[in-house]
């Protein structure tokens, strides 16, 4: 769609004129398809077609094509597209999967990823979109840990969130002991800024009311705090809170979904979709809220009703799997796209063991998902799901070898280029006093399923279920959780030193 300013004046006449279009556009225009030329086999010359459409006048994009492939102009209120000379940059949002180019074919051709790995197990393989930048700080898995200050950090707590934001973590909410509220929930917060490694408490005026087990997003701006279990009640109230001015929004209520926990919650970049979760029964139901326009949108029919699922959002849609629906375990997914609703399912070829409670992550090009409970015992294996073949994607089996035991209610932290799991309880810990882990790995991708390389006991913190977990860029952070099923609340946590 580059566009050529050709239009003369009075050109853009009130009646209906002919525009002329590569077959391939037209192919574009009527089927919403983006086609190659050579598919239509006019050998990507620039042949023209006309069809009859209303006078265009430019500078307005009433010419755009939306391929960064051709040439858009508009002369005499006429529509004229031509194929871009071969070699024409086409880029996209980041700078790290190579420079892409035009064909001869008005196609935008993907370059060549940059590569990244230097084969070392204690760097990460960083890439910055904007700068193509490639940079390999030592691994967490590798460097050493520090603990968070105790000087102002949040009381004890558990089920609580926490979210980067760019400068500082985010915690909020979460259950706490009886002493700091009767009810046992709390609506406080602070943030943390790793580099000053100071705790601001954060403003309760307008803060949602308390509870724990609730979900958290960041929206590049913002913090949205929704649903989970409040006083007495599920909670189906939010809040949405701005760190530039410490203070609180209340969300519409309007069209919201039940009250709810351990749904799954991803952030598109325009909205935060809630979907599945519990509430006294397994739901299969959710919704979508513009924070901008402060309001809700019902999701259509989806998946079987399950709670303790994941979702991951993968730049275009968001994929659901896993969970537990009260009667079975499951190992099937769907995906929702928010421009058409609910697609394919997730294949089941390869796919992991069902479970529920597990690891989901998206790595920026693959689903990860590892560990759980199958309704029997806690799992140490895991896959990888690869979506970028279309259909319901291909699994590819985690390595088992020095994988951690089989968990749940861990850390899991995606840092940039390996996964960190860390805590959670095991068979025994998660049903009777017994301390839960304090170990962990990180997992690094790799052919053969990639590799784990071991967290040793005792290197993060004490041990602990039910912790937050955030990578900032440079540093993750552990805070919170409580040790053990019958241990105390926990108010400390550790972060990596790069």
């Amino acid at each position: 769609m580059r566009v050529d300013d050709r239009s003369k004046a009075g050109g853009a006449g009130r009646y209906a004129r002919v525009t002329r279009f590569p077959p391939w556009v037209l192919a574009f225009l009527l089927t919403g398809c983006p086609l190659d030329p050579l598919a239509l086999g006019t050998g990507g010359g620039p042949t023209t077609t006309t069809m009859t459409t209303v006078g265009c006048s430019m500078p307005s994009k009433s010419c755009d094509d939306g391929n960064p492939c051709t040439i858009d102009t508009c002369e005499d209120g006429v529509c004229t597209y031509e194929i871009a000379p071969e070699g024409t940059p086409c880029p996209d949002a980041s700078a790290c999967n190579g420079e892409e180019t035009c064909n001869a074919n008005g196609v935008c051709s993907a370059g060549t990823p940059a590569v990244l790995e230097d084969g070392d197990d204690c760097t990460l393989d960083l890439c910055d979109p904007e700068s193509g930048q490639i940079t390999h700080p030592v691994s967490p898995a590798c460097g050493t840990w520090e603990a968070t200050p105790a000087s102002g950090a949040p009381s004890p707590r558990g089920g609580h969130t926490a979210v980067w934001d760019g400068d500082e973590m985010i915690v909020w909410g979460g259950e706490v002991d009886t002493a700091v509220d009767p009810a046992g929930v709390t609506s406080t917060g602070a943030r943390y800024d790793p580099v000053a490694k100071k705790w601001t408490a954060m403003s309760t005026a307008g803060a949602p009311p308390p509870r724990h087990s609730h979900v958290a997003v960041w929206t590049g701006s913002k913090m949205i705090v929704w649903g989970g279990y409040g006083d007495t009640a599920f909670e189906s109230t939010g809040g949405v809170y701005d760190p530039e001015t410490d203070s609180w929004s209340a969300m519409s209520m309007t069209g919201a979904p039940v009250g709810r926990i351990r749904p799954s919650t991803v952030w598109t970049g325009s909205q935060m979709i809630v979907w599945g979760g519990l509430n006294n029964a397994a739901l299969g139901d959710g919704a979508a809220y513009d924070p901008e326009a402060d309001t809700w949108t019902a999701l259509p029919a989806g998946p079987s009703k399950r709670f303790n699922h994941g979702g991951v959002w993968t730049g275009d849609q968001m994929i659901v799997w896993g969970g537990n629906d009260y009667f079975d375990w499951h190992l099937d997914g769907r995906f929702y796209d928010p421009a058409n609703g609910w697609g394919g399912t997730t294949t089941t070829t390869d796919a992991p063991a069902r479970r529920e409670g597990h690891t989901q992550i998206w790595t920026g090009t693959q689903m990860i998902v590892w560990g759980g409970f199958d309704g029997g015992v806690n799992l140490s294996s895991g896959g990888l799901l690869d979506v970028s073949g279309g259909g319901g994607g291909t699994w590819t089996e985690t390595s088992s070898a020095g994988a951690p035991v089989g968990r749940q209610k861990h850390v899991s932290v995606w840092a940039g280029s390996q996964m960190m799991v860390w805590g959670g309880c095991g068979d025994e810990s998660c049903t009777s006093p017994k301390p839960p882990f304090d170990d962990g790995a990180f997992w690094i991708p790799g052919a053969g399923g990639g590799t784990w390389k071991p967290i040793e006991s005792g290197k993060v913190t004490t041990a602990r279920i039910n912790a937050t977990g955030v990578w900032t860029g440079s540093h993750v952070i552990v805070w919170g959780g409580k040790a053990g099923l019958t241990g105390k609340l926990l108010d400390t946590g550790a972060q990596s030193m790069p």
